[in-house]
């Protein structure tokens, strides 16, 4: 095998090396033709020049010619004794070499392709002054005395210009020797421009026929190439499997049994089950990974075809036996099936089971052999990623027919998903809304919701999900209410790659939230009313005394003037008194005041000034109904809440206390208020011995307009209302529970309120 890689590689390397040969010489050729192109350009002026120096000789050594003055032949007046007249009168014109290039120069540029011009940098006369490139060649002349040629192609290689030098010799001066020349001096040149298109479309083509020949050698080359790698390969794998087979075949007359083992172990190494089945004698091999595959040890498993299709499960063995046959029968060149097969324990594994039948010379079968694989976790996965996908299409069933609006923006917030739900609600349609941001829906430019909007994106660029409501308007300027969830979606690397918004409307509930905030503000309104009227009843009580105070004092004043027993230290010490008692009804009046004030802010206070002003409201008329009244707190206990909604709820819960002993005619009323601090909340508990609540009347107790009390003595809002403001005033909580011999209300608020 090593001897045919290395001829191979040689026959490989001697071809690639005749195929850099043979491009080398194609491109040198083309190289050749090239320089040979241009040599003819350069050899086709050189011809011209010299042709025109001859014939400039062949004036010069005759000292001019003379020819008849015709219209086109007229006396030079650069020259001197331009003309001679004949005899007969007739006037000849002198022709001298200079002016006869001139005059072959017309005719040639007129009548032919090439192009001279006889030109000098100091010319007599004007017409033969040199242009750019003429002046570039005489320069360079000027410079190089020894040079006599001096040549340029054109960039697009339509013209070759020629300059070739003219020296001054001895026939030269008789003209020019009054402008200083010299002999062997540069006096001038002829100038030939010759098309070089034509050469030049000759050259292309042979240099597309070079690089078409290059470009086809390579292919035969490439094609030769892989031809011999693949012959080799044959040959070598031929070979490879020439070895092999005379290896196995030696080995097995050597040592039988080790060949067995090592293809035991090839096949335990594979993990692979391979299954021999003689179908001439009916018997069948299992191998131990085979009997492995479904928990069995090789002794526990009879090497019988019934193992193996009792296993099968029935709804897989038909199929199985169908692929069997069909491969007998040569109807498939290897059989392939994928089934389940029953395990050991009792649950079933996927088995991918391949095999080739095998025929004798009259084409019947006679052996099949194959391999059991596992493919119980692929198979797994693959139904797992089936339900997964059938999950997708049910969640975006769902995301289409919810009806909630959906949407998913790119970090930019653009949106690039829109569900149908909201262009239903905006009346948008999907192309419209897709490439624009969210707040094309928007309805509120408010300073407030800008806020809103800012902490928004600051939370979902953190990675934090944010939750708000938002009033939007629809195309055709309806306004409507969501509330709102916008979350950011991460990818494996913990980028943010998109936000999604979930919206529900809740434009109804926003109406009947605003509905219900009027009926709960008319309810207060009447709570107060109420509230109004049985503290006019409590104030009338604890008026009482002192106007009966001053009305005692005012009669004794009006008795001693009467009887002349006046003494002005008693009148003194009845002022006092009926100031005392006046500062007091004052006092009453303030509290009745304070107690329907507005509430908005939240005030720090000592747990102490608010019993005091619940005392100031209550305690006459407590009293006066022989009730016992007992408070109990930590005397430095402070909180800061709405002060005044807290007093308005504690003194309906007192005064419901109040009310319930007086009904039930105890003898021993007592009524207990304790404030105690949990941690960051106050507990409040109002306690009575009235025999407490009935119990179907539980549940009820909070609920708008229901009543315990007699007609006319309840409006059914105290405790209604009470809940409303400990809920979502004071964000707490209030319960009431029967304990012992009456009812316990426990209210549970925040030390220290935020809003």
């Amino acid at each position: 095998m090593m001897k045919i890689e290395k001829i191979r590689n040689i026959l490989i390397f001697m071809l690639m090396l005749f195929s850099i040969f043979v491009i080398y010489t194609i491109v040198d050729n083309t190289k050749n033709n090239e320089t040979f192109l241009k040599k003819m350009i350069i050899n086709e002026a050189i011809s011209n020049y010299n042709s025109i120096i001859d014939t400039r000789k062949w004036n010069a050594s005759h000292g001019g010619v003379y020819v008849k003055q015709n219209e086109s032949i007229k006396p030079n007046k650069y020259l001197k004794d331009n003309t001679l007249e004949t005899k007969d009168g007739q006037i000849l014109v002198k022709i001298n070499p200079a002016w006869m290039t001139r005059q072959i120069s017309e005719i040639s540029n007129k009548d032919h392709q090439n192009y001279f011009k006889l030109t000098s940098l100091n010319p007599i006369n004007p017409i033969n002054a040199p242009d750019d490139f003429e002046k570039e060649a005489l320069n360079y002349f000027e410079k190089n005395k020894t040079e006599s040629f001096y040549s340029k192609l054109e960039k697009d290689f339509t013209k070759f210009d020629f300059m070739g030098s003219l020296k001054v010799t001895k026939s030269c001066l008789q003209c020019h020797e009054h402008q200083g020349y010299k002999i062997g001096d540069i006096r001038g040149g002829i100038r030939i421009s010759i098309p070089t298109k034509e050469y030049y479309e000759i050259f292309n083509k042979i240099e597309e026929k070079s690089n078409t020949l290059i470009a086809l050698f390579i292919f035969l080359a490439i094609m030769l190439i892989l031809i011999f790698i693949k012959i080799f390969e044959k040959l070598s794998g031929n070979n490879l499997e020439i070895n092999k087979n005379l290896k196995e075949i030696k080995e097995l007359e050597k040592d039988k049994e080790k060949l067995l083992l090592r293809y035991d172990r090839a096949l335990e190494g594979s993990r692979d089950g391979l299954w021999d089945w003689d179908l001439v004698n009916s018997k069948v091999f299992f191998s131990k990974n085979w009997k492995k595959m479904l928990g069995f040890e090789d002794d526990e498993l009879a090497n019988e075809l019934d193992e193996w299709s009792k296993r099968v499960h029935p709804d897989d063995i038909d199929e199985a036996i169908k692929d069997i046959k069909n491969n007998h029968e040569k109807k498939t060149t290897y059989y392939k099936n994928i089934h389940r097969m029953k395990h050991k324990d009792g649950h079933y594994v996927w088995i991918l089971d391949r095999g080739k039948t095998y025929f004798n010379k009259e084409g019947k079968a006679i052996r099949m052999v194959g391999f059991h694989s596992d493919i119980t976790e692929l198979k797994n996965l693959e139904i797992d990623l089936k339900n997964t996908k059938k999950e997708l299409l049910e969640f975006k069933f769902i995301i289409e027919s919810a009806p909630v609006s959906i949407i998913t923006t790119d970090t930019e917030g653009k949106m690039i998903y829109v569900n149908p739900y909201i262009c239903q609600l905006s009346a948008y349609t999907k192309e419209e809304l897709l490439g624009l941001k969210p707040s094309i829906f928007r309805g509120d430019f408010s300073k407030e919701t800008e806020l809103k909007i800012k902490n928004m994106w600051n939370r979902i660029k953190n990675k934090k999900t944010w939750g708000g409501i938002f009033k939007n308007k629809t195309k055709d300027n309806k306004d409507f209410w969501v509330t709102a969830t916008v979350l950011p979606i991460i990818n494996s690397k913990g980028d943010i790659v998109n936000f999604l918004g979930i919206m529900r409307e809740i434009t109804k509930e926003v109406y009947l939230e605003k509905k219900l905030k009027e009926k709960e503000e008319m309810m207060l309104a009447q709570s107060r009313n109420a509230a109004m009227g049985e503290m006019i009843s409590m104030i009338a009580h604890q008026w009482r005394q002192p106007i009966t105070t001053i009305s005692m004092d005012a009669n004794n004043i009006i008795a001693d003037i009467e009887l002349n027993e006046f003494d002005e230290n008693v009148i003194k010490d009845i002022a006092h008194n009926i100031g005392e008692q006046t500062q007091f009804l004052s006092k009453t009046i303030d509290d009745f005041r304070n107690f329907f004030k507005e509430d908005k802010e939240v005030e720090e206070f000592k747990v102490s000034d608010l019993i005091n002003e619940l005392d100031t409201i209550l305690l006459a008329s407590i009293k006066n109904n022989n009730i016992t009244y007992k408070v109990e707190y930590e005397q430095n206990l402070s909180m800061k809440t709405h002060k005044r909604e807290l007093l308005q709820v504690l003194l309906n819960l007192v005064k419901n206390a109040k009310e319930a002993l007086i009904e039930n005619k105890n003898n021993d009323k007592i009524i207990k208020l304790f404030f105690k601090e949990e941690d960051e909340n106050i507990q409040i508990v109002v306690q009575d011995n009235a025999g407490g609540i009935k119990e179907e009347n539980l549940d009820k107790i909070f609920k708008a307009y229901f009543t315990t009390k007699k007609e006319m003595n309840g409006t059914g809002l105290g405790l209604y209302m009470s809940k409303m403001i400990i809920e979502k005033n004071l964000k707490g909580t209030i319960v009431v529970t029967n304990e012992k011999d009456g009812a316990q209300f426990i209210i549970t608020i925040k030390k220290n309120l935020i809003l």
